[in-house]
């Protein structure tokens, strides 16, 4: 993510169980949503944010093993305001992330 300056990498079939956040390598965080506890570990979305961007994050919402919201606060010219990025995964192939101002 760094040597490709990627601030949010979006990713799917994390096969992950449950839904949350964990600290990855070098400060970057991992936020999931995946299938339930009881279910075989399939599916699953991701999204990677860069370690100096997890201070932004203002929202997380975990729908499903096939849908993943955050609202992120950006900072530009004119001051501040909230955007959101889902990533929703329609297969094992395709997938969409969607960036919007809220």
């Amino acid at each position: 993510m760094q040597m490709q300056n990627i601030d949010y990498l979006g990713i799917t079939e994390t096969k992950r169980k449950g839904k949350g956040e964990m600290e990855l390598n070098e400060g970057h965080w991992l936020y999931w949503s995946g299938v339930e506890q009881e279910e075989w570990g399939a599916k699953g979305v991701g999204l990677i944010v860069k370690a100096d961007k997890v201070k932004n994050i203002r929202e997380e919402r975990y729908i499903n093993e096939r849908l993943l919201g955050l609202n992120i606060k950006i900072d530009n010219e004119e001051g501040s305001e909230t955007a959101a990025i889902e990533i929703l995964q329609f297969s094992s192939s395709l997938a969409m992330i969607s960036f919007w101002p809220t």
